[in-house]
């Protein structure tokens, strides 16, 4: 991830997503708020719907817990998901 740059959410990248997560109800409302025929594909990254704080501005043990929680949903949903053939290296 050294080289990773986040990127501006923008209709591209809605239109090309099969699923989208949301760290929390907040953020699956402004998304579907933009973009209202993309319910069905936005979810809670907290399977039970927990919600996840966002860190930004936090001091650095709210980020560690942030990080902790989304490296825990992810591992939830890359068990549910077909990766074989989501992933395609060249």
């Amino acid at each position: 991830l050294d080289k990773h740059q986040s990127t501006q959410l923008n209709a591209a990248l809605v239109d090309q997503a099969d699923l989208i997560l949301a760290m929390g109800q907040r953020h699956r409302h402004v998304l579907v708020s933009q973009w209202p025929s993309i319910a069905s594909k936005v979810h809670l990254i907290s399977p039970d719907g927990g919600e996840i704080t966002d860190p930004f501005g936090g001091p650095l043990e709210i980020y560690q817990k942030c990080a902790q929680q989304l490296d825990e949903h992810t591992d939830y949903w890359m068990d549910r998901l077909d990766t074989e053939s989501l992933i395609q290296w060249r």
